[in-house]
């Protein structure tokens, strides 16, 4: 399994909830047009994937060479998918950003409906 990729199933409560991600990246320095290039086709495909929910890049206000990336994915094999497409291994390996597997940061989230959490506006 990718090493990304088990990192992120290490995070999941199992492999059939919905969940999010919020990944921290960096692009390489003097590559900024080409990872926005890259990550807008990425984008674009990624949202046709059976599966996806929410995929959508945002770049820093503060630093320059970063950027967050906001994911939601119905299912762990939905996201398992998406890293065996054409689109996402142009994006991870192409010399625009750093080493998706050593300097990816990135957090997962898997209650997608606040709405059934009985603590939540009772405070």
């Amino acid at each position: 399994m990718n090493p990304l990729l088990a990192k992120i199933r290490e995070q999941l409560p199992n492999e059939t909830s919905p969940f999010g991600l919020l990944v921290r990246g960096e692009m390489l320095e003097g590559r900024s047009a080409a990872f926005i290039q890259l990550a807008q086709a990425t984008k674009e495909r990624t949202r046709k994937e059976p599966g996806n929910r929410l995929y959508s890049f945002f770049l820093s206000a503060k630093d320059p060479a970063e950027y967050v990336l906001l994911e939601r994915w119905e299912t762990f094999t939905a996201l398992a998918r998406h890293f065996e497409t054409a689109h996402f291994e142009r994006f991870a390996h192409r010399r625009a950003i750093r080493s998706p597997e050593k300097d990816f940061r990135s957090k997962c989230f898997w209650r997608s409906d606040l709405s059934s959490h009985s603590s939540l506006g009772r405070e």
